[in-house]
């Protein structure tokens, strides 16, 4: 099924690389552009090309239905959170596939350019920061769906998932923490753009 699909998209849709490793990526996390929260919104992903990054993304946590965030200023550590909708850059972030097809890529939030990354310190509660570009795997983070529209996002140093704190003494505060295999580490992401 995946050669029939490989063969159609190959022959349709132009790529920047021959063997549609960007559309592999994508296939491999289940993330299409156009992919929303009903199962079958589905439409083919755009041309990716070396001058454009492959998909700009809203992550809204399952369990709060909060959209992950960053604070832009260093006080606060650059700590990535989650707040209500609030429709702007902020709340976007643009993911850009690795060649692996493994749905591993890094995420940069738009507004500020910089890049998604966690602590791997017990004391700092694996807290999610954004970084400036390190090239480095605390900066790779592998997304995977789990169906119902639902992803996972696993930062692929530690092979801990994204997570937050549900309560404001927390600041909303987004961690990474082993599997839980429940709702607060599950995300559903919306293409809305690339």
């Amino acid at each position: 099924m995946l050669d029939h699909w490989y063969i159609q998209a190959k022959a349709t849709f132009p790529q920047r690389d021959p063997y549609l490793t960007h559309f592999i990526s994508r296939a491999a996390a289940g993330l299409f552009f156009g992919t929303l929260t009903v199962v079958g919104s589905i439409a083919v992903p755009a041309t990716a090309n070396a001058e454009q990054a492959d998909d700009v993304v809203t992550i809204q946590q399952v369990s709060s239905g909060r959209y992950l965030d960053a604070w832009n200023d260093g006080t606060h550590d650059y700590n990535v959170v989650t707040r209500p909708k609030q429709g702007d850059t902020s709340q976007q972030w643009r993911i850009d596939w690795d060649d692996s097809g493994t749905g591993t890529g890094t995420v940069r939030q738009v507004s500020s350019n910089r890049y998604l990354d966690a602590h791997e310190i017990e004391s700092l509660d694996y807290r999610v920061v954004t970084r400036p570009g390190q090239n480095n795997p605390t900066q790779l983070w592998r997304i995977q769906s789990i169906g119902g529209g639902k992803y996972t996002i696993q930062q692929a140093s530690s092979n801990r998932y994204l997570d937050a704190h549900e309560i404001a003494d927390k600041d909303f505060g987004a961690v990474t923490r082993p599997a839980q295999n429940n709702p607060t580490q599950q995300f559903v992401l919306v293409v809305v753009g690339h």
